[in-house]
């Protein structure tokens, strides 16, 4: 439970969610009495030192805040949302950087959030949103004054979007968003701070190979596809993404004291790309396959003079080579090892591609590990795609973030994406380590109350048993005597 010390009644908004107004300057006093909260969670993924809390607020500190609960199972972790306004009244939020517009990728068919966060309660009726001067009808738009406005992606372009309160005049905020395209731009995967909604996330080209892997040291986990439907494994091979398999995949696990992970994979639809889509790793041996081939194929009728290749960044001569546009390069090569065959075509495209020519007796365990293995660590693996260069070679490696906080990873989980060959290594924070042992702990305690209740048990059913056995042998004893003093008695009688 959160105690909030003020004077200011606790309202509900429409929405349920716990709310109290208060001016700048105004003192904010919070408390957490659970005895399982470790601390209070503060706007922007903040947290005290223990569970009071006090400050003369200012408008910056309006936003969520809760108790933090290691789990939820053991614990509700109740939130209130603090409005602070100025002096002048209705306002809103100040943005992170004011004049910089917000990135955001175009996926389509869905929706993007306009962060104008009033710092007075408001109504959707309350507030109205332009693009370009314009008013979006409120049919299109959903409003929550915690995040702000959510409407539909309407292009790749830069829009000018304003909020303004229909009550309050002169009372409004511009925010600038750029949707852009991934395929042609490689930008960075923005997060909003403060969100509980944590992911890791991973970009793969349509008809790229992907590989979602759940390896738990302690319990069975399992995939759980983005409808919520479950995979029977604990490890999903899509060889061919296409857009249709976007969404968050997580590793699930029947024990309550498992953690979630969750990896949100965003599919980037290519166009008019140099080559066609490849498998990136090529395994062979050379008993079974005499000649390497090379899937270097272009979306154009070319020969081997206009398609460059290259072994480890030397190139070979295209007069000892064969090359089919339909098929790639295809040459005889007995050795053996691991190597990294680059293809260029009219110096603007490229494709890479990692060939492991082994020996026949290496068992196919052996072969397919390629990954290192650490207990708490989450590996993203890359290599470069098919790109287009820019008077050099660029290597367009996906970004992966970890925020992560929310989640506590007992069981591993291993994002690798089967067409790039570069090892980006993401270790926990200290805070998910702690809420996984902690949850450990209370698992030890709750066992070894059950073990110490079942002692109990038993042992008063032991005392019991003995007791009545003590009876019985007394009263046994009892009738034995008095069995004894009848018949002397009786001898005395006679």
């Amino acid at each position: 439970m959160v105690y909030i010390l003020n004077s200011t009644s606790v309202q509900v908004d429409p929405l349920g969610f716990h709310y109290i107004q208060l001016k700048k300057g105004d003192r904010l006093s919070l408390e957490c009495n659970s005895y399982l909260s470790t601390s209070i969670i503060l706007p922007g993924n903040q947290y005290t030192k223990s569970l009071h809390y006090d400050k003369y607020v200012d408008v910056e500190d309006t936003g969520a805040y809760a108790c933090k609960c290691p789990r939820s199972f053991l614990c509700a972790e109740p939130k209130v949302y603090v409005y602070v306004h100025d002096e002048n009244g209705t306002g809103f939020l100040p943005l992170t950087s004011q004049y910089e517009p917000i990135q955001m990728p175009f996926i389509p068919d869905t929706n993007i959030d306009i962060p104008c966060r009033p710092t007075i309660h408001s109504t959707k009726q309350d507030m109205e949103l332009l693009v370009d001067n314009a008013t979006i009808p409120e049919c299109n738009t959903e409003f929550d004054p915690r995040k702000g406005f959510r409407v539909p992606v309407s292009g790749i372009e830069v829009f000018n979007y304003t909020c303004r309160h229909k009550h309050k005049s002169g009372v409004s905020q511009t925010i600038l968003v750029e949707i852009f395209d991934r395929s042609q731009q490689q930008g960075v995967l923005h997060r909003a701070k403060g969100s509980r909604d944590a992911f890791f996330f991973i970009r793969v080209r349509d008809g790229d190979g992907l590989v979602i892997s759940c390896n738990s040291k302690l319990f069975a986990t399992y995939v759980t596809f983005p409808n919520e439907t479950m995979h029977i494994s604990s490890m999903l091979v899509i060889r061919h993404v296409q857009i249709t398999d976007a969404g968050v995949y997580k590793c699930s696990c029947s024990m309550f004291i498992c953690g979630e992970p969750r990896i949100r994979v965003i599919v980037l639809v290519v166009k008019d790309e140099g080559f066609l889509p490849a498998e990136r790793y090529i395994w062979q041996q050379p008993s079974t396959a005499p000649e390497l081939i090379i899937p270097c194929r272009t979306r154009e009728n070319t020969t081997k003079w206009d398609v460059e290749l290259k072994i480890e960044n030397i190139k070979l001569p295209a007069a000892e080579l064969n090359y089919d546009p339909r098929i790639g390069f295809q040459f005889p090569f007995p050795h053996l090892g691991t190597y990294n065959f680059t293809c260029t075509w009219q110096n603007t495209y490229q494709q890479n591609f990692v060939v492991t020519v082994e020996d026949e007796k290496i068992s196919n365990k052996k072969r397919r590990a390629i990954r290192p293995d650490s207990i708490g660590t989450v590996y993203a693996q890359f290599e470069a795609e098919t790109i287009k260069m820019a008077g050099r070679t660029e290597r367009a490696l996906p970004t992966t973030e970890m925020p992560g906080k929310d989640y506590a990873i007992l069981s591993e989980i291993e994002i690798t994406n089967i067409n790039q060959a570069q090892f980006n290594e993401v270790p926990l924070d200290d805070e998910t380590a702690r809420a996984a042992w902690f949850r450990l702990i209370i698992f030890a305690v709750v066992l070894t109350l059950i073990a110490a209740i079942i002692v109990i048990v038993i042992s008063k059913y032991a005392i019991c048993v003995c007791q009545i056995l003590r009876k019985r042998k007394r009263l046994h004893d009892a009738n034995d005597a008095s069995i004894e003093l009848m018949q002397i008695r009786e001898e005395r009688t006679a």
